[in-house]
C-alpha cells in the first residue's frame, strides 16, 4: 500500500485523513479507529482537521461507539430516563446539541464559528463533550441554550462550568 511507502515523518494531516476518510467510506470502522489512534500517538503529534475528526465520528457511530470519539464517557445521571445503563448513554449521545455539533464541524468553512440554537438548557453531559471537542477543533463553538450564550475555545467555555 503507498501509505505504508510513506515515512512515518514524511506524513501530514493530509496523508492521515485521506487513508482514515478512504477506510471510513468503505465501512472500516476498526482500521479508522487503528488509524486515527496511530495518527494522535505519533511523537510529532499532528493535529487532526476537521474533515479527519468527521472521519472518526463516521466510523465510531457505525460501530456504537461515539463515546469512544469524543474521549469522552457519558454521565448517566443526565439521562432521566428509567432505562439500563447502556440504553441511557445510547439516548444521551443522540442529543441534539451534539447531532447539531457534528453536522457543524462537517459543513462550515475551516475558521468560521460554529452556531447552536437550543430551546432548552444544554445538559451536563453535553457542556462536557462540546468542551472536550473544542479541545480538538480550531473553530469556536457558540451554543445559545435557555439561559445564556456559551462561547466554547481550546477546551473552555465561557460560563467555566
Amino acid at each position: 500500500m503507498m501509505f505504508d511507502s510513506i515515512a512515518p515523518e514524511g506524513r501530514d494531516v493530509v496523508t492521515w485523513t485521506v487513508m482514515i476518510g478512504g477506510y471510513a467510506q468503505n465501512g472500516e470502522a476498526n482500521d479508522v479507529l487503528e488509524l486515527f489512534s496511530q495518527m494522535l500517538g505519533q511523537e510529532s503529534f499532528l493535529k487532526p482537521n476537521a474533515f479527519t475528526i468527521a472521519c472518526a465520528l463516521v466510523a465510531c457511530s457505525r460501530l456504537g461507539a461515539l463515546r469512544f470519539a469524543m474521549g469522552h464517557v457519558p454521565e448517566m445521571s443526565f439521562a432521566l430516563h428509567d432505562v439500563d445503563d447502556e440504553e441511557k448513554g445510547g439516548l444521551l449521545l443522540e442529543h441534539s446539541e451534539k447531532l447539531a455539533l457534528a453536522y457543524g464541524i462537517l459543513t462550515s468553512p475551516a475558521g468560521a464559528p460554529i452556531r447552536i440554537t437550543k430551546n432548552l438548557r444544554v445538559c451536563g453531559d453535553c457542556h462536557t463533550a462540546i468542551t472536550y471537542i473544542s479541545k480538538i477543533i480550531d473553530d469556536e463553538i457558540i451554543l445559545r441554550d435557555s439561559s445564556r450564550f456559551h462561547h466554547f475555545r481550546k477546551g473552555s467555555c465561557s460560563c467555566r462550568g
